[in-house]
């Protein structure tokens, strides 16, 4: 290693590299620029789906009038000034709004239904186009209010497109609502922070049989309260068109994941995409033909609410005649459910090349319900169920992994059924007549086929044992940089106070393990070793936690060596982020954020870095349900890929931790 006396430029030891790291923002060179980055959307991992099916592109939409919303109509990109106004008065036919990169803080409602609203259009033009929901408490003291309502009779080409959403503070969160009569697209959006609302983020309808509607890599990751009544998406009851949503990621949420109305009757598609840990359904459909495809479906984590009931399905299918098809469903959580995929609607429904797993007690990995109008048969064709559930009560609920009830010529054709759990059984069919079981194999601990008030049912060229493939998606919406699992810390390199540094089992944020700073003044990075590494055009975040007082801590990327690199310091103990660029010994404070926020010890913090391909930097400091707390943001392209790495300055009894380093 270096000293600073080996670069050809003494200092003195007062204003030496690591006295540059520690010093505070107020003696430091300046020399930033706004900027802001972020991520769009994608689709889900081993979730994504091809693009055979979309039916509406940029290419159906006519803007004769395009405006920069800085540049042209000077709306604020700082987020200090509201942009309610200026929006209300650009919503007209054929324009098309393009949003720089920056914060647009919207405090008011921006409404226009019912008016023929056409060929209208708002775009993130750069990578973190931000519109921060920061309406008043007085604005939507009721449930239901939305920040922008677009649309409605004889609306149609409505665009909404790579914009990013950031939570607010409003007691009742807004949400937005999209309706037309035919060509919607919504396209890049994500959504962060815990939607504090009842009535969820989005809302997105298609008024007309002939039309359609897209929304692609939609993503709310961070869900919201527990009680709140919160629906991810929602399509509105009045739709009758083709609506299809294609690699969306929808997770946490307390009343629905993707939820169509029941008064709805238009065809909802869902292709690719992953939806996680939604209460009562992750995806409910109604339309007839309606399919879920290539989607990963996982319940890891329960809902508890006294105020609302928790009833975790996967796929719940009201529609007739619908199909899943190459799904992956998972149910390992302790919770309350009917079943992984669960079959309430009348007509032909087909489940094929899907992989389901359930460790839930009492729980089916396939029940069809006793549908409201006969015939109503279920097929199952080359369906993998897995699992450890046991059967813990007395009767046939949950005593079987596929379960029929009041549906006549169902058939089960080449499934394969392995349950661990006790007292399983394999297939049960009630009330089903004339149906018919074939080439499937069982290893179950109950009967391998049940039947209750089922005669002539057919059972040929079955057999016991064999092994069924399991659900392959990955779940993790992270690729790791570094979580610590592997208990060492040889990729890095230590400037000073190895000592201090060490693999801890607890307290972690994910995973068993996680990196502890102690007691004393620690640097180290990474730039070879670790599977990967951020890179500009990339997403990543760190999980921190300071303990015992502690205050400065720094989390680099971009790093070229011990003294040139990025870092983001976090000062816990006096609320304080600060984006820099160290170079050559020198530190460039970029941007701060210190005002109007207070941070906890023993509190675990997400820090995500949006690195933008064009230089622009955006951090965001979040709380552990996703809440913004603080954001900087500069532009600077000095270094475009790099290495990783922490530094903390701590007295006696002060704890810094680090923990999920990933890409997002």
């Amino acid at each position: 290693m270096n000293g600073a006396g080996d670069h050809g430029n003494p200092k003195p030891s007062t204003f030496d590299r690591r006295s540059y790291l520690k010093l505070t923002s107020g003696s430091l060179i300046a020399g930033a620029a706004f900027g802001g980055v972020a991520s769009t959307a994608t689709g889900a991992q081993n979730g994504t789906a091809d693009d055979s099916t979309q039916s509406v592109t940029t290419d159906d939409f006519q803007f004769d009038t395009v405006y920069n919303v800085v540049d042209d109509l000077e709306m604020d990109p700082t987020g200090d000034e509201p942009i309610d106004d200026i929006l209300d008065e650009n919503i007209r036919s054929n324009t098309k709004l393009e949003f720089p990169q920056g914060e647009f803080r919207v405090t008011d409602f921006t409404f226009d239904f019912g008016n023929g609203l056409h060929d209208f259009g708002m775009v993130g033009v750069e990578p973190g186009a931000t519109i921060v929901l920061d309406t008043a408490d007085d604005v939507t003291p009721s449930s239901g209010a939305a920040w922008l309502s677009l649309g409605g009779k004889d609306s149609y080409n409505l665009r909404y497109e790579s914009l990013r959403h950031d939570v607010g503070g409003a007691s009742e969160a807004p949400r937005m609502q999209l309706i037309v009569a035919d060509g919607l697209l919504v396209r890049d959006v994500v959504h962060r922070g815990s939607h504090d609302g009842s009535q969820g983020p989005f809302l997105f309808g298609v008024r007309t049989p002939s039309g359609s509607g897209l929304v692609e890599n939609l993503r709310a990751p961070d869900g919201a309260p527990d009680g709140s009544g919160a629906v991810g998406t929602f399509v509105e009851m009045n739709t009758t068109g083709e609506l299809e949503f294609r690699n969306c990621q929808l997770a946490g949420f307390p009343n629905n994941g993707l939820y169509q109305s029941k008064k709805s009757t238009g065809t909802v598609r869902v292709v690719g995409g992953q939806y996680r840990n939604n209460n009562i359904a992750n995806v409910r459909l109604v339309g007839a033909e309606s399919e879920v495809r290539d989607c990963c479906v996982t319940v890891d984590t329960p809902h508890s609410d006294d105020s609302f009931p928790t009833n975790m399905r996967g796929i719940w299918l009201f529609a007739p005649d619908a199909t899943v098809e190459n799904c992956d469903v998972s149910f390992t959580a302790e919770t309350a459910s009917d079943g992984a995929i669960v079959v309430a609607g009348s007509g032909t429904h087909e489940i094929r090349d899907t992989r389901i797993r359930v460790d839930t007690d009492d729980t089916a990995a396939m029940y069809a319900t006793p549908p409201e109008t006969t015939p109503a048969p279920v097929t199952c064709t080359n369906v993998r169920v897995t699992g450890s559930a046991d059967h813990t009560g007395r009767g046939y609920p949950g005593s079987a992994a596929l379960r029929a009830y009041g549906r006549p010529g169902s058939v089960f054709k080449s499934c394969c059924i392995e349950q661990t759990g006790t007292d399983r059984d394999g297939i049960l069919l009630q009330y089903c007549d004339g149906s018919r079981v074939s080439k499937c194999s069982f290893d179950v601990t109950g009967d391998r086929i049940v039947l209750d008030n089922s005669s002539n049912v057919v059972r040929r060229r079955n057999k016991s044992g064999g092994s069924c493939s399991s659900p392959s998606c990955s779940y993790s919406s992270m690729t790791t940089v570094d979580g610590f699992e592997d208990g060492v810390l040889s990729e890095y390199n230590f400037d000073r106070g190895k000592s201090g540094a060490r693999v801890v089992s607890s307290p972690t944020k994910r995973g068993t393990n996680a990196l502890e700073i102690g007691g004393t003044n620690t640097e180290l990075i990474s730039t070879s070793g670790l599977p990967t590494y951020p890179m500009a055009g990339d997403t990543f975040s760190y999980w921190i936690r300071g303990d015992g007082g502690a205050a400065d801590s720094n989390l680099t990327y971009g790093v070229q060596g011990h003294d040139d690199r990025y870092f983001v310091r976090v000062d816990i103990a006096n609320n304080d982020l600060i984006l820099f660029r160290y170079e050559n010994e020198t530190a460039h404070r970029l941007d701060s954020d210190s005002t109007g926020y207070s941070l906890s010890q023993g509190s675990w913090y997400e820090l995500v870095v949006d690195w933008s391909a064009n230089g622009d930097h955006m951090v965001t400091l979040r709380d552990n349900g996703g809440n913004r707390i603080a954001c900087v943001s500069a532009t600077d392209t000095t270094w475009s890929d790099g290495g990783i790495g922490y530094d903390a300055y701590l007295s006696c009894g002060e704890r810094f931790y680090v923990d999920g380093v990933g890409i997002k």
